[in-house]
């Protein structure tokens, strides 16, 4: 299994003559992606929205406090698709789709955030599917009305087309393009 390590360097105590000074460096958010979702949708025939979820994945949110810089990485098991329909999710398993033999894995490492006026706006990285890997862009907003705005909370959703990671089967009954939405939050 893999997972991100944070690394923090220290010392016991003070070096003859110096001083303590307070950390007044605010936290990093974090959010684990354990309490997060990954969905999807795609049209078939142009008409009908297909919208499914992985059941299984794990990853990590990193956005530090200064607001410069943040890491994420994300892993899902392919094998745990679900579109609440057992022969469609065996298809999308098998060879002709998924292929979860050869590739069990869809996984996400960002290259850089990208941060606005309210916050995190951007998660720039490389989605690996399928056994190909392409520069993609997460747009991140707050989810929530302005009423009940929760700052710990958000969606990122970016959209790809599935023959860039060769998932060609099926154009164009069921669309190119596919919308990733992950849903996460703070802890």
């Amino acid at each position: 299994m893999a997972g991100i390590v944070i690394l923090i360097a220290g010392s016991l105590g003070p070096v003859a003559g110096q001083t303590l000074e307070p950390d007044l460096e605010p936290t990093p958010e974090v959010i684990n992606l354990g309490n997060a979702s990954v969905r999807f949708q795609v049209r078939l025939f142009g008409l009908a929205r297909i919208v499914g979820h992985f059941e299984r994945f794990f990853g990590r949110l990193v956005n530090s406090a200064d607001r410069e810089s943040g890491s994420v990485r994300m892993h899902i098991d392919v094998s745990s698709v679900n579109t609440n329909d057992e022969s469609r999710d065996k298809y999308l398993r098998g060879p002709a789709f998924f292929d979860t033999e050869r590739y069990p894995q869809i996984t996400f490492t960002n290259s850089h955030l990208i941060h606005g006026e309210d916050g995190l706006a951007q998660i720039v990285g490389d989605l690996s599917l399928h056994g190909t890997t392409r520069p993609v862009v997460f747009d991140v907003e707050p989810m929530g009305s302005a009423q009940a705005y929760d700052a710990s909370r958000y969606q990122a959703k970016v959209t790809i087309k599935r023959s860039d990671f060769g998932l060609d089967s099926l154009i164009p009954i069921i669309s190119d393009e596919v919308e990733i939405i992950v849903a996460m939050q703070a802890n």
